[in-house]
């Protein structure tokens, strides 16, 4: 993969994952495509330890996708040099054929690879070994051959103590494939090309691109999924993914399993100019409740909600029980908007609750940040007196000078007016909207110096993502340039 490609997907793959904290929809263990296939090949003899895992179905296009003119995998491969010299090579020093080939990685105090590979018949895979173990060898990397499915599988590593822990499970019938969810999500994916990202190691993937990643959050992505997986293979710049994790309460991906498909109408009312947004239905609201409440008691958290809304609503003289408030203003759609004040190295924040027609939020609801945290997630946090307006059936809630700018980003354009809008926004789960220009804009540096050297270095970066839910899978939409 292209080093810039591979930022660009670690980053859409981490803001997918850093949202789930607060929305994300999945049943059980299916995958994106709804149908279920064999896993690709070289599964099998994936370490089980893997914190990531691309898969290509054939290996031309493998190492074109980690080359960049000769500086291939930085983000992945940690600080070997001889073994991103052997990608960079490979094309002209491997006879590489339409076969199989894998990447994994692991975390040992760094990130270090394996590279799988398997010729399509007895005869590649020979031609392949004889050409690559002398590489491999002359580069002073590790090299294996193992059996598998009637033909060896090639292994270069920079760690022989990998090399030595794949025989070794391999002996023992051990791999990735082990883990249930691994072998749903992979299987899943059939033989399409694909990236798996390992949710026990997202906090090092985090720090790979944000600069200062919160670990509240890490801590709630670790319990997200055990995997989320995407497509390497873009379609008119639409990506598909999929989580996948056991069906139990206590995984965030399971929050909103039962909740109803609805047809989001934020996009109506998202300045295009928006640094992050995410939305979720909130109706029917004993759903949302239950959904909420499950997730809350699997994890031991639950009497600790319900103990601070009690002390929300004596502290504050209102009324800050979730049952009333959502039963009694009908909120059919919760969602927050961040942006870029224009004047200032900082970000407005305003929190938006959609309301049926003839309804309205009581003035002695809360509308506190704390509460609006509470049952929505931790992104509604805002700083500071907030206040309410309405634009149309909104109830707006932010500080005077954030619902100012709210409003005056508004002019610029909605995402509504995209041209996926019509097709992508409808009977979906929840969405999130993540613009990374901005974040290289802010001097207090959001993202890492990789990942912000990435986009100042590609002028064909995706500028924004969007990513779109729908029951167990997801869709991640690249878009360059939002406001023309």
């Amino acid at each position: 993969m292209k080093e810039n490609r591979i930022h660009s997907l670690l980053i859409a793959l981490m803001l997918i994952l850093a949202s789930v904290s607060g929305f994300v929809s999945c049943s059980g263990r299916q995958g994106a495509k709804g149908s279920v296939s064999r896993p690709p090949m070289l599964m099998g003899v994936v370490p089980p330890d893997a914190a990531a895992v691309f898969s290509w179905h054939d290996m031309r296009k493998g190492f074109d996708y980690l080359c960049d003119n000769g500086q291939p995998l930085r983000a992945l491969s940690g600080p070997n040099a001889a073994f991103r010299r052997l990608i960079s090579c490979a094309a002209d020093s491997l006879p590489l054929k339409n076969a199989p080939m894998a990447l994994s990685v692991h975390y040992s105090g760094s990130f270090t690879p394996v590279l799988l590979l398997q010729g399509s018949h007895e005869r590649d895979t020979g031609a392949l070994e004889r050409s690559l173990e002398p590489f491999a060898k002359s580069l002073g990397l590790c090299y294996s051959s193992v059996p598998s499915g009637g033909r060896n599988v090639l292994l270069v590593s920079p760690s022989r103590t990998l090399l030595m822990s794949a025989e070794r499970n391999l002996e023992y019938g051990y791999s990735v494939l082990s883990d249930d969810s691994f072998a749903a999500l992979a299987s899943s994916f059939g033989q399409g090309d694909a990236l798996f990202l390992n949710h026990k190691y997202a906090g090092r993937f985090a720090g790979a691109v944000f600069s200062r990643p919160d670990k509240n959050r890490i801590s709630a992505i670790r319990k997200a999924s055990d995997w989320t997986a995407l497509s390497l293979k873009a379609v008119d710049g639409v990506r598909e993914g999929a989580f996948a994790c056991q069906d139990d309460p206590r995984y965030l991906v399971n929050f909103l399993k039962s909740a109803t498909a609805f047809d989001p109408q934020l996009p109506k009312v998202l300045p295009v100019s928006s640094f992050y947004a995410r939305s979720v239905g909130v109706a029917p609201y004993e759903e949302y409740l239950s959904s909420k409440r499950s997730y809350l008691d699997a994890n031991h958290a639950l009497k600790r909600f319900e103990a601070r809304c009690d002390t929300i609503a004596r502290r504050d003289s209102v009324i800050a029980d979730p049952v009333t408030i959502l039963r009694e203003s009908g909120i059919v759609e919760a969602a927050t908007v961040s942006g870029r004040f224009p004047s200032l190295d900082n970000l407005w924040t305003v929190a938006l609750l959609r309301l049926p027609p003839k309804r309205n939020y009581a003035d002695n609801y809360s509308t506190s940040s704390e509460f609006l945290s509470l049952l929505f997630g931790e992104d509604f946090a805002m700083k500071g007196q907030l206040q309410r307006s309405r634009e149309g059936e909104w109830l707006v809630i932010g500080t005077a000078e954030s619902l100012q700018a709210y409003t005056d980003a508004l002019s610029e354009g909605v995402a509504a007016d995209l041209p996926f809008a019509s097709s992508a926004f409808k009977k979906v789960s929840s969405l999130v909207w993540f613009s990374a220009s901005d974040a290289l804009s802010l001097k207090r540096k959001a993202l890492s110096g990789e990942f912000a050297k990435y986009l100042k270095s590609a002028p064909d970066a995706p500028r924004c993502y969007f990513a779109v839910v729908r029951g167990s899978g997801f869709k991640l939409y690249q878009i360059d340039n939002p406001a023309e």
